[in-house]
């Protein structure tokens, strides 16, 4: 069972201070603590399971995403936002991996097949909103280890 972890916001204000004054674009991020997730999925990863609540259904279907995650110093980056100096054209950077997503059991659960190989790494399932200004409030993040030789 994987459990959600809350990210942070990294709003990167020093680079942001040194931008603002040529009018360049802000830059922020929303992090996870720590290099690796404490949930490991050995073996194949051929799919996931997701149990669906009973308030809206349909949201979770259009907005559950597979992310592979970009390993930072000590932290794990989830997605990069900027925007223009001004505050707008608001620009969300993910590296979402593609999934075929299939009902099961009535409804209840929606399966995540990704359709191609995931390869070893960081990941994490986030509920994105369609709005680059929002941000998933909890990530379900797992790694996938290197296989043993």
């Amino acid at each position: 069972m994987i459990h959600a972890s809350e990210p942070k916001f990294n709003t990167q204000a020093g680079g942001n201070f040194a931008r603002a004054m040529v009018y360049a674009n802000q830059h922020r991020s929303l992090e996870l603590d720590g290099k690796t997730s404490p949930a490991q999925l050995k073996g194949n990863f051929q799919a996931i399971y997701i149990r669906i609540g009973s308030d809206d259904p349909e949201v979770v279907r259009n907005r559950v995403a597979l992310l592979a995650l970009d390993p930072d110093k000590e932290t794990r980056v989830v997605a990069r936002y900027s925007n223009n100096v001004f505050g707008g054209q608001h620009k969300r950077n993910i590296t979402q991996i593609a999934v075929t997503k299939e009902d099961v059991e009535d409804g209840k659960f929606l399966k995540l097949v990704p359709q191609t190989p995931v390869k070893p790494g960081e990941y994490g399932i986030a509920l994105m909103p369609k709005d680059a200004i929002f941000v998933g409030d909890l990530i379900y993040d797992f790694t996938i280890p290197e296989p043993a030789k």
